[in-house]
């Protein structure tokens, strides 16, 4: 989180892209995901849910485990990997985040946290 702030002191704008549904996730990954974005100012954080595209290793390999679920589809929020969590509590713990960063009250509690982050740099600019 320090980093981010730094790299956002420098006068970079961090996007962050979160993906939930590794195999390695936790119950507390959702909650950390979360904290993250809020804590670390990343004005446009992106979260999505794994997916296993075809021609990828994960493809392959999700294949050989019969773990897909379903044909591979972009949509949001969606997968088609059979998530070691179990699909019920990927999509519950998505919903988690998502309701969780992307509320305007909460979005401007990022922006307010980036921007003061950025004053620094603006003081050095003026």
């Amino acid at each position: 989180m320090s980093n981010v702030h730094k790299l956002h002191q420098a006068g970079f704008t961090i996007m962050g892209g979160f993906i939930v549904g590794f195999d390695t996730d936790t119950e507390d990954s959702f909650k950390n995901i979360v904290n993250f974005i809020q804590e670390s100012g990343i004005p446009v954080p992106i979260v999505n849910v794994l997916k296993a595209p075809p021609g990828t290793a994960l493809f392959d390999r999700m294949n050989r485990e019969n773990r897909l679920s379903r044909h591979f589809t972009f949509s949001e929020g969606e997968t088609n990997i059979i998530p070691t969590m179990g699909a019920e509590r990927l999509k519950s713990g998505f919903l988690e985040v998502i309701s969780s960063i992307y509320p305007p009250e909460h979005s401007y509690k990022r922006l307010k946290s980036f921007w003061r982050c950025t004053s620094s740099l603006n003081m050095v600019l003026r």
